[in-house]
């Protein structure tokens, strides 16, 4: 989380302390944005090591980072995951698209077996294409 003020940790810390919120950015976007104000920037994630600067300086004891314009103070919110995550919207854009890349994989295979026997080259037509 990103604060205009260093004295925004403690009530979003506090305002988050033992509950059990399924979407808690919004409940942090509510108390502390409006329209016009923006106290608060909140990036939410599942991160490895190397993966976010933030992380990495908070957690994994990394290279300073520069601040984001207009939130000088910093701060993470969240645990250390050691085996996997905690609910499934922390890894959906990571499955996401893992599949898309695998159903590409599979679709370009399948072109290639369908048409492989069907490419004719012209020699003479490569050659002036490339000599261009």
């Amino acid at each position: 989380m990103h604060c205009v003020s260093d004295s925004l940790e403690k009530p979003v810390k506090q305002l988050l302390k033992g509950e059990d919120y399924a979407d808690w950015v919004s409940e942090v976007r509510k108390a502390f944005m409006s329209d016009s104000v923006k106290l608060v920037k909140v990036e939410r994630g599942l991160y490895v090591k190397g993966d976010n600067k933030y992380v990495d300086f908070f957690k994994f004891k990394g290279e300073a980072f520069e601040q984001p314009e207009g939130f000088p103070y910093t701060f993470i919110y969240g645990k250390l995951l050691k085996r996997k995550p905690e609910d499934f919207r922390d890894v959906r854009g990571q499955v996401s698209a893992d599949y898309q890349n695998y159903l590409e994989k599979e679709w370009v295979e399948s072109l290639r077996k369908k048409y492989a026997d069907q490419i004719i080259i012209h020699q003479d037509v490569l050659k002036t294409v490339n000599n261009h």
